[in-house]
């Protein structure tokens, strides 16, 4: 939701690129990676804590590295808001 809404506040088409895609792919992978670490075992469970982290971190990374520029200018189209 974050990305159309800021997509579309920005001015902007609301078009997933190869950085949005990856990072919806990351946080997916975060969950599959956090649930199924549980179920391996609780050996498995701290590992999988960071790497569920890693994950979700990255994405939102990727989030900030792309959204950041739109989010801080006026938007494209001359509209308020």
């Amino acid at each position: 939701m974050v990305t159309r809404t800021a997509l579309g506040h920005t001015g902007r088409q609301i078009v997933a690129t190869r950085i949005e895609t990856a990072a919806f792919a990351l946080v997916q992978l975060a969950a599959v990676v956090r649930v199924t670490t549980v179920v391996a075992g609780p050996g498995a469970g701290l590992a999988g804590i960071h790497a569920a982290a890693a994950c979700w971190t990255l994405a939102f990374l990727l989030y900030l590295w792309r959204y950041a520029p739109f989010l801080f200018r006026p938007r494209i189209d001359g509209q308020p808001g």
